[in-house]
């Protein structure tokens, strides 16, 4: 036992690489998936967690080697929380060759390259860095479909439906109609959709 020493971080080496150089080797991103939390989740290896994570890991992964112009180890840390009934993810990349942490914007790029829906964007945070994105709050009426207790639960068959109809239509409207106003085909007939 040596007792209560000081030691300064740069006095430390290993292989070459000091504790400043090896902190810039690893980086954090958090983000929200749009995904109803299972418990399965918890547990690495549970089919519910290989398939939740290799989707999330295959729009991630390019977006975070492009970024830093290098590869990440093959297996990041990747870990699964509820997060208010949607699944928190936590996913921590190390480097083999040195990087920098404190470049700035990797929380911005990754908002504006993934383009999988599950990914909450205005929840990514990345190295402490939040992405900084203008968000526009959408107030529909639904007049097609009666308000029930079930579409609060965000797990319920009832909730999801609706996302995936009202999902559908916002990518329907994009594609046959552009952006903003204006009309669009529904089936034979054109109607006014804005």
């Amino acid at each position: 036992m040596l007792g209560n020493l000081s030691l300064a971080e740069n006095s430390l080496t290993s292989d070459g690489a000091d504790l400043i150089t090896l902190a810039r080797e690893t980086i954090s991103i958090r983000f929200t998936a749009m995904r109803s939390f299972l418990p399965q989740l918890l547990v690495p290896g549970s089919v519910s967690f290989v398939l939740l994570e290799r989707q999330i890991l295959q729009q991630v992964t390019p977006v975070v080697s492009g970024f830093y112009k290098a590869s990440p180890q093959e297996r990041p840390l990747l870990l699964f929380s509820n997060a208010d009934q949607w699944v928190g993810v936590y996913i921590e990349y190390k480097f083999q060759t040195p990087i920098t942490t404190h470049l700035q914007g990797l929380a911005n790029h990754l908002a504006q390259n993934i383009t999988d829906p599950i990914l909450q964007k205005s929840s990514i945070v990345a190295n402490g860095e939040k992405a900084e994105l203008v968000l526009y709050e959408v107030w529909l009426q639904i007049l097609v479909q009666p308000y029930t207790k079930a579409l609060e639960d965000k797990t319920s068959p009832e909730f999801w439906a609706l996302q995936g109809q009202l999902t559908r239509w916002v990518k329907w409207r994009d594609e046959v109609g552009g952006r903003g106003r204006g009309l669009g085909k529904m089936g034979d007939d054109w109607t006014r959709l804005w």
